[in-house]
């Protein structure tokens, strides 16, 4: 009984890693600075991101060193999306080499990933333990580009009064103290895809004092339902 419970394990994990190891093998980027914003990706004739993926994207951890900083970074490994890590490497190049601390590491978690929406949160942290630099970075698999606030809510939207409303609503009720009477809001504000809705989020002391640390405020769809135009990435949420 022992031998086969032994088998069954051994078969289950090799299930798990047969998609990580199929179709994952490639060159690494030499992680020379990429121009900023990582948003447009220079294709090559006959490029494209084909079939729409809806499902969650099967993603693997790769390295690599920027400006003296080991960068973990994903790399998806589903078909057709080769724009797609481009411009996911493009970003964590770009957040690496803004990190400026020599023998700092770069990670990230997987904060949203599905329907074809990914949302990562990145951390840059220094020898000895500090965390000097957060972002997050939104990823569309079907055009495989960078994503930015505006584009959750369409072309010609106007969503930032609302968004901003919403903001400080909520700062009161959770009894922060504002350092902005009229927080900036825009396609440089961080945001993380969830269900139902958005995450917009704040860096310490961009919104409010210290006490509130680094606020992530849920934003959901029927919310946003006014301000959301017909090709706003937020439909596919719903």
């Amino acid at each position: 009984m022992k031998r086969i419970t032994g088998k069954i394990a051994f078969l289950t994990a090799l299930l798990f890693l047969i998609p990580a190891l199929l179709g994952c093998s490639v060159k690494k980027s030499d992680a020379s600075r990429l121009p900023r914003p990582p948003r447009e990706i220079n294709l090559d004739p006959g490029e494209s991101t084909g079939e729409p993926l809806r499902h969650p994207l099967v993603i693997i951890t790769k390295r690599m060193q920027v400006n003296g900083c080991l960068v973990s970074y994903p790399f998806v490994c589903d078909d057709n999306t080769t724009i797609l890590n481009r411009s996911i490497e493009s970003a964590f190049t770009e957040f690496a080499a803004y990190c400026e601390s020599p023998g700092c590491t770069v990670s990230y978690t997987v904060e949203f990933n599905r329907y074809g929406l990914l949302s990562l949160l990145l951390s840059c942290v220094t020898g000895d333990g500090r965390t000097v630099l957060t972002d997050a970075a939104n990823f569309d698999a079907d055009s495989g580009l960078r994503v930015y606030l505006s584009d959750c809510f369409g072309e010609g939207s106007d969503y930032a009064e609302k968004l901003r409303d919403i903001v400080l609503k909520t700062v009161e009720n959770r009894g922060y103290t504002l350092l902005a009477s009229e927080p900036a809001i825009g396609d440089g504000t961080l945001f993380l895809f969830t269900f139902g809705g958005i995450y917009v989020m704040f860096r310490e002391y961009e919104l409010c004092t210290y006490e509130a640390g680094e606020p992530r405020i849920k934003i959901t769809l029927g919310a946003l339902a006014s301000c959301t135009s017909q090709d706003g990435l937020l439909n596919r949420l719903k």
